[in-house]
């Protein structure tokens, strides 16, 4: 394609499915220029949205919100971009966010990531009881969704429900067996619940997945300690600092458990 594009350059829609498969692929900057290329050689909501989200993920948020607002113009209707402009009014502490997040949801209620981002807002801004109902629609909108269930066990870890949590947790599991991030989000609902084998036997797998993970050992280390197996723990954050000597958890936990051998 690229090559196509060297001896045909004016063509927009080429230049956006470039850059929509460099985004696959993780080449952000490569996508960043032909969506560039796109836009400049004609105006598309569609591509206008893919180029938002792409300066989404390279954290260049004040240029996202400006394409947002383009795309915005072009589609005033578009839900995801009002999802969108609400996450990045968040990072800026604009009390605009749960404005945009409401006229997302308000355009298509069906729509189950409005619900659990503004319920994620709501909830790190102390509104726990407030943002149940948001998560309790998004799950039962979008209930076989990995990113829904993921974000829905957070909230129930965070409100105490933790077989609740597991039950999420684990189905995501059964999708990405492979997901470290879940698999220690698992971890803390287990040590929770007083399921400290629970919570080792997820550690242990993320460590098998990511064997050079200083937190995990950390994270290990603290299990270890909680269940008096002191010499263990002191190796676990021994482990950790031979791979991040500047892990300062890690430090503080290995100084606190030489003390008590």
């Amino acid at each position: 394609m690229a090559a196509f594009l060297a001896d045909h350059p004016d063509m927009p829609n080429v230049w956006a499915e470039l850059g929509s498969a460099y985004m696959q692929m993780d080449r952000l900057e490569d996508a960043d220029e032909a969506f560039t290329n796109s836009l400049r050689l004609a105006e598309s909501a569609r591509v206008r949205r893919q180029y938002a989200q792409l300066l989404f993920d390279l954290a260049r948020m004040d240029e996202a919100l400006i394409e947002i607002e383009k795309s915005l113009i072009v589609d005033p209707k578009d839900s995801e971009m009002y999802r969108l402009r609400g996450v990045i009014f968040y990072q800026k502490d604009d009390i605009e966010a749960v404005e945009s997040l409401n006229k997302s949801i308000d355009l298509d209620p069906t729509r189950a990531y409005p619900l659990v981002t503004l319920g994620g807002i709501l909830m790190l801004t102390g509104k726990t009881d407030e943002s149940e109902q948001y998560y309790r629609k998004a799950i039962a909108l979008a209930p076989d969704d990995d990113y829904v269930k993921v974000a829905c066990a957070l909230y129930a870890t965070e409100r105490g429900w933790l077989k609740e949590s597991q039950s999420m947790l684990n189905s995501a599991l059964e999708d990405s067996p492979e997901n470290i991030e879940v698999r220690r989000f698992l971890a803390t609902a287990y040590f929770k619940d007083n399921n400290a084998s629970g919570a080792l036997a997820q550690y242990l797998t993320c460590l098998e997945l990511d064997p050079e993970d200083p937190d995990c050992h950390n994270d290990i280390g603290v299990l270890y300690e909680h269940m008096g197996l002191l010499s263990q723990a002191a190796q676990e954050y021994q482990d950790a600092l031979d791979l991040d000597p500047e892990h300062e958890k890690a430090h503080t936990n290995l100084d606190r458990v030489n003390q008590k051998l």
